[in-house]
């Protein structure tokens, strides 16, 4: 092995050292060549006939050299050299089709590459958790529910049955009111999550101490621990904050620790519902209406597996807890199951990864599409070269040696292109992570070494690509037949014109994919925003309030409480209606609920359930919103804690719950824990309603309570402007009405409902952007490709066209003959493309509902835009061709 590497050394000195190594050979080679003439003349010959004689002897002094220069140097790299110096004169030669290939590879491996850093970003970079492939999340999927959240008791009961397989932790996400220092009340993200949560993460505070076992219980978890983030904003950074005292939820909390940067903690926890950071971590302390119910529940689970615990032997262990459960508490656990995934796999989860690969993979179609438009490039240019090779080949030239410089050509033009592609590499990283981040979870796309891996690999296969057609074209090329031929009419024979129409064909099959994905998503975006909801976004004004003040009250007095806000609210000019609920409309609330349908004994809970989304509304919500009252009554001031409790429900759930029956006055129950099922009469039926990310078929299976009846400690509060344009302007007057009305209220975000959906909606409209980049890409780049091939097949025919024009043919008939081989390639691209374009039609409708309708226009106006770019761009070279003069033609012949 030394041996070896030394040899390569000495080679590779060789390599720098040429003149020097040339000069002292050449003076030895002489003194060789004169000693042998000595010889001669001692042997009898005249000098003259001696120096021939050594000549003779020694052989070719050119070829000796050569051989000399190959056996101490690296030959391969040295020929390399040549052929790239070789290939940089042939380049500068045509300025133009060089810039355009370098900027065509710039824009492809640079997309590429942004793309794959997205998905750096989101998925691979590993979290900042320690020896965190032992960390997983554990989610309770239903046949209603994937990748859902447990109850608390059943989050005890999976925890206590684990402990030989994992330690487990929980969390969840909520909001709640925070009496700073000085100012108002604020409404803060705050993660209540188990003691031992920050030990299963392997986390330590900066300052202070994390949480004790006994502090998980209510009335004895009055400790928090404060985010780095808000210590900076709140505490300017002091140590002396931990041991303060505040005020979380109007009861005093001491500050045990201060956390360092948890930025990844905001990563892994789903539902959560505010655009910041948490700010607040507390011991979870769970209260009387959160226990004793199976069904449903916020908490997500995290663990980490105990050494020697293999994830599939942890997965066997949740089944069985999971079947457990099921036996033991049917309510709430029929048909649930236990997922166990490695918290990695989930930090980008379900539609998003969906998206996120569909990103990685239209962006590699624009590289095809560009590999496709190069490779026929260079192979007109090879056609173009034919004799030049033919010749070389004559002369002794191997196939090796043919081949060698258009692999140098393409070498050198990616490697020009990935350089330059770095450029848009980190502009689109930079406009990425300000797209798709949020103050919530902040996401860094900046490229690393696996990007920059990714970018060099992917430049080595796009060179690989593009090289091929040229290089088995000249490697098959017979050098007699080139010989015989005139290059300039030489556009190969039917099989290696077959290959550039089918490079043709995939550049029009990958466009179309890319028209069609841009389409489907510019009318699913204007679906989400257009279609009919059931209700009326656009009048409506946003905000959220924690009602933990105790002049606000329960039950009755907090809806006299609701009545008085309600009543200052409709002062205010421009105001037509108010209203509060337990969430936003925008958006499916987090959890559905069981529900039992009434068998006539309370104590009877055999009846039919069904699965639906639980509201908790004030009477004036229907009108405030736009929902349609469609039979019965709505809520009114009777309906309270001691009167019957009463329910309204959806026009297609009624008909689908209650066939053939009248829905009014039946009755549905649902399980309230220990034991006990609330039992709810059905007073009226509303319209059908839909979150703005439901396709228009889905509907909303949603049972309305009343707010006296069931009170809600944070709530949205919805006010309805008389036209939608006031909306923005009763943002300040809503804010300090609220503000006076009680200074205690702690209030959170009020913005217009049209800017809660476009934030929802942004990284959708984000992904549209590419998507309509990439389509613009890849039908600029498929045009070019047919101008190109188009342009470059007329000129070499252009004798043919001569003699057809010479013999009586029309310009309509050349025009027939160019049109004709062309939109036929056309023809069979879109074809091969619509195929494609369903497939990726459904693939997006797995992503987002409202993708899966109405996308048969979008793929027929795909189609047409395709057919008129291949029109335009053969119809240039076209009439250039009808403008041959025959005579001219057939001179050059």
């Amino acid at each position: 092995m030394i041996a070896i590497f030394q040899r390569f050394v000495c080679r590779l000195r060789a390599v720098f050292n040429k003149p020097a190594l040339d000069a002292d050979f050449s003076e030895e080679l002489a003194q060789h060549l004169e000693a042998a003439i000595a010889d001669n003349i001692r042997a009898g010959m005249t000098p003259d006939e001696a120096r021939r004689k050594a000549h003779i002897g020694l052989g070719g002094v050119e070829q000796i050299r050569e051989l000399h220069r190959e056996a101490r140097g690296l030959p391969s790299l040295e020929n390399l050299a040549r052929d790239i110096r070789f290939s940089m004169r042939m380049l500068c030669k045509s300025p133009g089709v060089t810039v355009v290939a370098v900027a065509t590879l710039a824009l492809g491996i640079g997309m590429n590459t942004a793309m794959f850093s997205m998905l750096n970003g989101l998925l691979l970079r590993p979290l900042s958790f320690s020896q965190v492939g032992e960390l997983f999340r554990l989610d309770r999927n239903t046949p209603d529910e994937s990748r859902g959240n447990h109850a608390a008791d059943n989050f005890f009961d999976i925890r206590a049955a684990s402990v030989d397989v994992a330690e487990i932790a929980g969390l969840m996400s909520w909001g709640m009111s925070l009496d700073p220092v000085d100012g108002a009340p604020e409404i803060v993200p705050v993660a209540r999550v188990t003691a031992n949560f920050f030990d299963v993460l392997r986390v330590a505070p900066l300052y202070g101490r994390t949480f004790r076992a006994e502090e998980e219980v209510l009335r004895q978890n009055d400790v928090i621990a404060i985010s780095h983030e808000y210590w900076l904003k709140r505490f300017g950074g002091r140590k002396d904050a931990v041991g303060s005292m505040v005020r979380l939820d109007k009861r005093s909390v001491e500050i045990v620790a201060v956390m360092p940067p948890l930025a990844d903690v905001n990563r892994i926890a789903t539902g959560q519902n505010f655009p910041e950071p948490f700010a607040i971590y507390t011991p979870v302390g769970f209260f009387e209406y959160e226990r004793n119910m199976r069904d449903g529940g916020s908490v997500q689970i995290f663990g980490r597996l105990l050494p020697g615990v293999g994830l599939g032997q942890a997965q066997a262990r949740f089944n069985t807890i999971a079947a457990d459960l099921a036996r033991r508490f049917p309510d709430g656990n029929r048909d649930a199951v236990e997922a166990v995934r490695t918290l990695q796999s989930t930090v980008l989860r379900g539609s998003d990864r969906t998206i996120t690969f569909l990103l990685i993979g239209l962006s590699g179609f624009v590289l095809l599409i560009a590999c496709a438009n190069l490779a026929n490039l260079l192979l007109a240019r090879s056609m173009a070269r034919a004799r030049e090779f033919s010749i070389c080949a004559a002369l002794g030239a191997s196939r090796a040696q043919l081949i060698r410089p258009i692999v140098a050509e393409c070498l050198l033009l990616t490697g020009t292109g990935m350089a330059a592609s770095l450029f848009v590499v980190f502009g689109t990283s930079r406009w990425l992570a300000h797209r798709f981040g949020n103050p919530s979870v902040a996401v860094d796309f900046s490229p690393d070494a696996r990007v920059l891996a990714f970018a060099c690999a992917t430049a080595l296969v796009t060179a690989l690509l593009f090289a091929l057609a040229p290089a088995w074209w000249v490697s098959r090329r017979s050098p007699t037949d080139a010989l015989k031929s005139d290059s300039r009419s030489m556009t190969g024979d039917r099989s290696q014109r077959g290959i550039r129409e089918w490079l043709i064909v995939g550049q029009f099959a990958l466009a179309l994919l890319l028209l069609a994905g841009a389409g489907v998503f510019i009318r699913g975006i204007e679906r989400l925003r257009h279609h009919d909801l059931g209700w009326q976004p656009e009048p409506l004004v946003t905000a959220t309030l924690n009602m933990q003040d105790e002049r606000v009250g329960w039950g009755p007095a907090r809806a006299q409480f609701h009545a008085g806000l309600r009543e200052k609210l409709l002062a205010i000019a421009g105001v037509d209606n108010a209203a509060v609920s337990n969430h936003s409309p925008t958006l499916y609330s987090n959890t559905k609920h069981e529900f039992r349908l009434w068998n006539g004994d309370p104590r009877d809970t055999g009846g039919d359930s069904f699965m639906a989304y639980q509201s908790v509304v004030s009477p004036s919500y229907f009108d405030t919103v736009g929902i349609r009252l469609l039979r019965g009554r709505n809520f009114n001031e009777h309906d309270h804690t001691r009167s019957r409790w009463v329910a309204l429900i959806g026009e297609t759930m009624a008909g689908q719950m209650f066939p053939g029956q009248d829905p009014i006055g039946q009755r549905i129950g649902y399980f309230a824990g220990a034991g006990n099922w609330v039992w709810l009469e059905i007073v009226g039926l509303v319209a059908d309603t839909r979150p703005i990310e439901a396709r228009p078929s889905d509907i909303r299976y949603e049972v309305y309570q009343p707010y006296a009846q069931r009170t809600w400690e944070v709530m949205t509060l919805l006010v309805r402007a008389k036209t939608p344009e006031l909306a923005p302007a009763l943002v300040e007057p809503i804010r300090r009405t609220v503000t006076d009305f009680n200074p205690n209220l702690a209030m959170y975000r009020v913005l217009p409902m049209a800017t809660l959906i476009e934030e929802q909606t942004q990284v959708w409209e984000t992904i549209n952007q590419l998507l309509l980049l990439f389509a613009g890409l890849g039908l600029s780049l498929a045009g070019l490709g047919v101008y190109a091939v188009v342009a470059r097949t007329i000129a070499q025919r252009t004798g043919e066209f001569g003699i057809r024009m010479a013999l009586g043919a029309q310009a309509r008939d050349i025009l027939g003959l160019v049109f004709g081989a062309n939109l036929r390639t056309a023809l069979l691209g879109a074809g091969v493309g619509v195929i494609g374009a369903l497939v990726l039609a459904r693939y997006l409708a797995s992503a987002l509902p409202v993708f899966a309708e109405g996308n048969g226009p979008v793929l027929v106006a795909a189609v047409g835009v395709l057919l008129l770019v291949a029109l335009v761009a053969c119809l240039l070279p076209a009439r250039r061709a009808t403008r041959i003069d025959p005579v001219e033609a057939l001179r050059t012949e």
